[in-house]
């Protein structure tokens, strides 16, 4: 396919076909009388006379690319392409001609503009020239050009034009957009529809949900926000709603950062008063504050439940060293805060008195606090680093009346947190299917657990005797909570590649899935003494969304939809779920992205994405990789499940350990054959992978096992197992989850020969390594590496470091560049267009 079109392209310049034209045959149009200010002096304090083309700037109104569109009316060109208006009876006539451009490329553009008139041209709000001259005829101006180089994204194009009754020019425009020659099979729509497809501002600007609560009696919603402003900046609000009716009551701007109070049906936060830290309390119907506390603590509290008493967690931090030669403690002693423990305290409201409840040279944090008050559940946390997975948990029952602890379980590797049930005779446990002596362990024979795929266990607390809940259960626990209202348990899990809500009905020790509208949901609320619940979350093509759900009758109210305006004008492609048989016979899930405008008579280049440590790719609208933006770009996306994955039971996440690649990539390459051996529209040629952090090892893995792909994308990748385990800052836990007990002295092979750094001579597939300069988690020497040894054995690789960022690519212009980069990398490579790529990263004098 790319050599016919480069044969198509040398044909086209060898016969001198011209660039193509495109006309713009319809614009928005709007228009307002203007009026010559009084003329009080012949200059003014910068000695300049008065110009009629000065006029151009005093109506602000439609410089921004957001003006109202319900302002404009659509106006259509003659046939010659030309549009054109009655002079003004008296004064002056102010117009603004609007189009989008679109492009479905990176393309070098020409926008033409001519008319006798006076004018100003905005691209996107950004002036791009001025005409000052005023002449009788069209034909006698001398055609502008701006000359802009597109990314596939809209564009608004914004003209100003200025009329008097008195001018003797034909009030008339011309408009027309100009590509390259090699552009002639690109697609360009120039025109007044603001249809667009989805770009980078839309997935890192805007408005969207951060959380939302509800309050005690299940009256009151509160959904905390983030608005990210075209520049990067940022800044927070919150909206409170009265339920069951879905009714907005107000708006805060003040970034109180509000929460609700366990029992009494009203907000609180705290705040710098004049005798030191306050505890206020907002009343979310009259906003009437009170002052419950003047001279708070210091530190991070949780209420009791009965709101007598506040449990604190302080932070104090050993001796560090203070020279420039520092002796590690521990592995762990390179993070940030190692050396830092935190203890609980308690405050009584009543009488003012802070009472330290836990002492030592470990960490205790709070689990919870029972319902009658009497008790709490705190943590330590140990480290055993000879022994993985390295540290060690205990859980105790402190008697906050006798000072008496009890002990729930001791230094187990594997559990993680516990809550009381509604009576406080119970407690609903979490942790690895190893924890508490493997009750709850359910994989193959000779399989090891995955430990990342959390289950469920119930403890009664009178005979100590621990039961596991989710056993059978093949979802992955993310967060639960115990019901007062109706007992059950709610559970927010990895459910394949959703998150979705269960109840958990202990009596009855069945599981029932509830009824929600998001694929994804990533917050959930219940209230305290009733049925009701706030949640938010996203589909698989739409961006987050907050609800309530009365949980008697199941009903759902859509409270917010704040990405409704934004994306209001973006066209999307279908969404299919694709699943195969895995050369073993497993059945793997998958799903496909397709463009927009789909046809499937032509043929698409498409990529493939995956993570597989050990997450599942989630039906997340926003993320890093958001498959949606990719296929706005003309890829066919397929995403798949891989062995190793949570959400799908214990039996098949145990894959992921002492795997490295195994299973995974096989699965990989099966599924991509298949699918587009199945599906022809996917052009066979050009297909790319791409993935981060494990899925980056994968991509680097892939490649020295197949030449499938056209070309790939690490960022932050693992090249070499072992320089990983030892460099990452969680490397060697990671891997005792992972490599469970494989090391590098006792299973070198495993290191070694699954390490792609150590089979870089099969890598024959162009390949370009991203990587943040701080990434603590894989540490930037392991793209290094890689692109070393690929460069000594004369490889295509190119190295990308993204200054002074972590695992995660988050400042927002560096992000931006970071996506444009990999746009451009596949367009170079699956499109036959090396252009953005060129623009973004010239050739240099030095390369070789």
């Amino acid at each position: 396919m790319k050599n016919k079109l480069l044969s198509m392209l040398l044909i086209l310049a060898a016969s001198g076909i011209s660039a193509k034209k495109i006309p713009v045959m319809d614009v928005l149009y709007y228009s307002v009388p203007a009026e010559k200010p009084i003329l009080c002096d012949s200059v003014n304090v910068k000695g300049e006379a008065f110009v009629p083309s000065s006029l151009l700037d005093l109506w602000m109104e439609g410089q921004d690319a957001a003006s109202p569109v319900n302002r404009f009316t659509v106006l259509k060109a003659a046939s010659d392409s030309t549009f054109s208006l009655k002079k003004p009876a008296s004064g002056y006539l102010l117009s603004l001609w609007k189009y989008y451009l679109m492009p479905d490329n990176y393309l070098s553009l020409k926008l033409k503009f001519q008319s006798a008139c006076a004018f100003e041209v905005y691209v996107d709000g950004e002036k791009k020239l001025t005409k000052t001259t005023v002449e009788n005829r069209r034909e006698k101006a001398i055609v502008k050009t701006v000359e802009l180089d597109a990314d596939p994204r809209q564009y608004v194009v914004l003209v100003k034009m200025l009329v008097s009754a008195t001018d003797s020019c034909q009030v008339s425009l011309s408009l027309n957009v100009e590509t390259e020659a090699r552009d002639s099979l690109s697609e360009l729509t120039a025109s007044s529809s603001d249809k667009r497809r989805l770009y980078i501002p839309d997935m890192s600007t805007g408005k969207r949900i951060l959380n939302t609560s509800v309050s005690p009696n299940g009256q009151f919603a509160l959904i905390n926000y983030s608005l990210i402003y075209k520049n990067g900046t940022r800044s927070q609000f919150a909206e409170l709603y009265r339920l069951p009716e879905g009714k907005q009551l107000w708006t805060d701007n003040s970034n109180r950062n509000l929460s609700w109070m366990p029992k009494t049906n009203a907000l609180y936060y705290t705040v710098k008063g004049y005798e030191g830290n306050e505890l206020r309390q907002l009343d979310p119907v009259t906003l009437a504050e009170t002052v419950l506390v003047k001279n708070l603590p210091e530190g991070n509290f949780t209420w009791s439940p009965q709101e007598h008493f506040l449990i604190y967690t302080i932070v104090e931090s050993a001796k560090e060293d203070q020279n420039d030669l520092r002796r590690f403690l521990s592995p762990e002693d390179r993070q940030p805060g190692f050396r830092s423990r935190s203890s609980l305290y308690l405050y009584d409201l009543k009488t003012g008195l802070r009472k330290r409840l836990t002492w030592g040279k470990e960490t205790t944090w709070l689990n919870d606090i029972s319902p009658d008050e009497t008790a709490v559940l705190f943590g330590e946390n140990r480290i055993a680093i000879t022994k993985e997975p390295y540290t060690t948990s205990s859980l105790f029952r402190l008697n906050l009346q006798t000072m008496k602890i009890d002990t729930i379980w001791q230094e187990d590797k594997f559990a993680l947190n516990a809550q009381f049930s509604p009576d406080g005779r119970q407690l609903f446990l979490t942790g690895g299917p190893d924890a508490f002596g493997g009750i709850g362990l359910n994989v193959e024979p000779g399989q090891k657990a995955n430990q990342f795929d959390v289950q469920g266990f119930i403890m009664d607390l009178a005979s100590k005797k621990i039961r596991p809940v989710t056993k059978t259960f093949n979802p992955s626990i993310l967060s639960a909570d115990w019901s007062k209202a109706d007992g059950k348990i709610y559970l927010r899990v990895e459910d394949k590649d959703y998150q979705r809500i269960y109840t958990y009905d202990p009596a009855k020790r069945t599981f029932t899935l509830l009824p929600l509208s998001p694929d994804m949901v990533n917050t959930f609320d219940l209230a305290k003494t009733t049925q009701q619940a706030v949640y938010s979350g996203s589909t698989v093509n739409y961006t987050g969304k907050a609800y309530a759900i009365d949980l008697k009758s199941n009903k759902e109210t859509l409270l917010a939809n704040p990405g409704a305006q934004r994306l209001a004008s973006v066209e999307f492609g279908q969404i299919k779920d694709w699943n195969f048989q895995a050369p073993d016979s497993t059945t793997i899930d998958g799903r496909f992205y397709l463009p927009p405008n789909f046809d499937p008579s032509k043929k698409y280049p498409m990529l493939v994405y995956y993570y597989g440590g050990t997450s599942p790719t989630a039906r997340n609208f926003e993320s890093s990789y958001p498959l949606t933006m990719w296929a706005a770009q003309g890829y066919v996306v397929y995403t798949l499940q891989p062995s190793g994955t949570t959400g799908f039971g214990q039996a098949f996440s145990a894959r992921h350990v002492n795997a490295w690649g195994d299973y995974t990539a096989d699965e990989i390459i099966a599924g991509t054959t298949q699918f587009y051996r199945e599906h022809t529209f996917v052009d066979s040629t050009r297909i790319g992978c791409f993935g981060a952090s494990y899925g980056g090892f994968m991509t680097m893995y892939l490649l020295t096992k197949t030449n499938l792909f056209k070309t790939a994308i690490s960022h932050a990748g693992i090249s070499a197992i072992s320089s990983y385990w030892g460099e990452g800052f969680w490397g060697y836990s990671y891997s005792a989850a992972a490599s469970t007990g494989s090391w590098p002295w006792n299973n070198p092979a495993l290191y070694a020969e699954h390490s792609p750094l150590f089979n870089a001579d099969k890598i024959n597939t162009p390949l370009l390594l991203l990587h943040g300069t701080e990434d603590t988690n894989v540490p930037i020497g392991e793209s290094i590496q890689m692109y070393t040894a690929l460069k000594i054995l004369g490889k295509e690789v190119q190295f990308v470091r993204v200054l002074g960022e972590n695992h995660g690519i988050v400042t927002y212009e560096k992000r931006k560049e970071w996506q444009r980069t990999q746009m451009a990398w596949f367009a170079k490579y699956l499109k036959g267009d090396d252009r953005w790529w060129n623009a973004l990263y010239p050739s240099s004098v030095l390369e070789k």
